[in-house]
């Protein structure tokens, strides 16, 4: 079904969606009220997908969390507005992208930490390969700290599907050359369907020409066995070997088609297997965690960066100094920081 369609099945009775002659107003918070009644009796789950979280993805900035059992909600920010109106662009979102839910998935919790998880997609494009890059890598140069986002059209995805190439421990989902692929560890930890969708259904509004699949296990970065045999050089884990990878699979997801199909794990299985065996590649060690570093490659270079920053409108040599390209990618120059008048700061690893 339609993303509105999908909003509107929740509840059918209920004047939530108004047609006015300048568009389509949502009774915001009469539908809050409605999902915190069903909520409480137990009938919806408050971490499943929910008509707020597609209406927040979709229109984002108009949509506040409101709590019924406060008469004043605005420490929420709940600006006491009874409705709002679609825009345009919000409208024919919900109009022209699909939502499928398996039965099976609609209220999935991943038990592990930080599940570990693999993707296989049909290959893009080099020039669809570089929007993505550009739009969901973001350089050690940016400041996360202070929330700053020079980089326009930015669709950032750090939870599962996440480019890293700049930095000190390269790894991402799509490379240059359009491959689509990767192994890796979810960034949410014990993440509830409510925080998927939210990561990956705007991936699939800012590429819908993308056609891959998420398989996701319950293991905790890796299966216990690879935990029980772990050398000091973390070898068990450069090779990822995990011959039962497929048969642990318990969620899923495909992007494909203007449609985010969550799916329950037989079908995921299935779906991951085929996509496996049509874009796996005759080298499926490229997708591994670790092949990038160990051998000390970088599918990009300086000018590939310096190109992606012309992209946003800005000045290379402005946004990079204080930096070089090194042998960890994009670095802190240490004379940038000792003609300043303070010694460089040890290099933070937690956040590469």
């Amino acid at each position: 079904m339609t993303l509105l369609e999908f909003c509107r099945s929740f509840f059918p009775d209920e004047e939530i969606f108004t047609p006015q002659e300048v568009g389509l107003a949502v009774h915001s918070r009469r539908l809050l009220e409605l999902e915190y009644a069903e909520i409480k009796e137990k009938r919806l789950s408050e971490d499943q997908v929910l008509p707020s979280t597609i209406l927040g993805l979709v229109q984002p900035g108009r949509w506040q969390y409101y709590d019924p059992r406060c008469k004043d909600s605005r420490r929420n920010g709940w600006d006491g507005t009874q409705e709002f109106l679609l825009t345009e662009e919000a409208l024919q979102t919900l109009e022209h992208f699909h939502l499928v839910i398996d039965p099976e998935a609609a209220n999935v919790y991943l038990e592990a930490r930080r599940p570990y998880f693999r993707v296989r997609g049909r290959p893009v494009t080099e020039e669809q390969a570089f929007d993505i890059l550009r739009r969901t890598n973001i350089p050690p140069t940016h400041d996360m700290r202070m929330e700053r986002h020079p980089w326009k059209d930015l669709v950032y995805c750090s939870g599962f599907l996440d480019n890293s190439w700049f930095r000190c421990f390269p790894q991402g989902w799509v490379l240059p050359d359009g491959t689509v692929g990767m192994n890796g560890i979810s960034g949410i930890k014990y993440p509830y369907l409510d925080e998927i969708a939210c990561e990956i259904i705007p991936v699939e509004f800012a590429f819908p020409y993308l056609d891959l699949v998420i398989a996701m296990t319950d293991w905790n970065e890796a299966p216990d066995y690879a935990w029980d045999a772990l050398s000091e050089d973390d070898e068990v884990f450069e090779q990822e070997d995990y011959p039962d990878f497929l048969e642990n699979i318990v969620f899923g997801i495909w992007l494909h088609d203007n449609t985010v199909e969550l799916m329950a794990p037989e079908r995921a299985r299935e779906k991951y297997a085929e996509y496996n065996r049509l874009y796996g590649g005759p080298n499926e060690e490229i997708f591994k965690a670790f092949y990038y570093e160990s051998r000390e490659l970088y599918p990009v270079d300086l000018a590939y960066l310096k190109r992606m920053i012309r992209s946003h409108g800005l000045d290379p040599e402005e946004v990079l100094a204080g930096y070089e390209w090194g042998p960890m990618g994009l670095q802190r120059k240490e004379s940038f920081y000792l003609s300043a008048g303070r010694p460089p700061a040890a290099p933070n690893l937690e956040n590469c």
